[in-house]
């Protein structure tokens, strides 16, 4: 774990978090995002759709699925389907690391919003 932990600390710049977009689907909203991982493995991101605490509920934080490869270098499209009334506006991406039983940001300062 600790090696691990290193070589996503060392490689975790090379993300990049692309072509954001979104539609409307029936009474769902589809959500898409472009990502460049560089080095490090899909297998070893998480990417969310994050929208902050609203009206009493807490945030929220959907899980994005990796989908197919795109031309380049480690390139994915992931994407997620969320039944909301929430604007598209609310929610925004974020990617981080993939591990078990931490908390996020207290113990992993690893965390990558879309901007």
């Amino acid at each position: 774990m600790v090696w691990i932990a290193g070589e996503l600390r060392n490689n975790w710049q090379q993300i990049k978090l692309d072509a954001f977009r979104t539609q409307a689907n029936g009474g769902t909203r589809e959500f898409f995002i472009d990502v460049s991982l560089g080095l490090i493995s899909h297998e070893e991101v998480q990417v969310e759709l994050y929208a902050d605490a609203l009206n009493g509920q807490g945030a929220e934080k959907i899980t994005m699925e990796c989908g197919e490869g795109l031309p380049g270098d480690n390139r994915f499209l992931y994407h997620a389907r969320v039944g909301t009334a929430r604007p598209p506006g609310d929610y925004t991406v974020r990617a981080r690391p993939r591990y078990e039983k931490i908390s996020v940001p207290l113990e992993n300062n690893l965390i990558l919003w879309q901007r």
